[in-house]
């Protein structure tokens, strides 16, 4: 789960994940009008339950604050996207916030 993990296992892959194309669980935060995303822990994971890594079909949960959220203007519709990608996987999860 985390993009900075060096695994051993060559098995194994990392995932990306962005949350409206802010890299959720980087090598680094990021910061947005000064505020750190994606914590309040660091690394990632320890906000999946400590959950570094996950089996095909495995699911998680994980809790985020704060995260930047788009919301529905005059001018916008406000949707928001997650994205997780792997080597064999690619998924966009599209949502709004009222």
């Amino acid at each position: 789960m985390n993009q900075q993990a060096g695994w051993a296992d060559k098995t194994l892959v990392n995932m990306h994940m962005t949350i409206n194309n802010y890299a959720a669980n980087g090598k680094t935060q990021p910061v947005y009008n000064s505020m750190t995303l994606f914590g309040p822990n660091w690394p990632f994971s320890k906000n999946c339950g400590g959950a570094e890594v996950l089996k095909a079909g495995q699911d998680v949960t994980c809790t985020l604050a704060p995260v930047p959220l788009k919301t529905a203007t005059s001018l916008s519709a406000g949707t928001n996207e997650i994205f997780v990608e792997s080597p064999t996987s690619h998924h966009i999860i599209q949502f709004t916030c009222s």
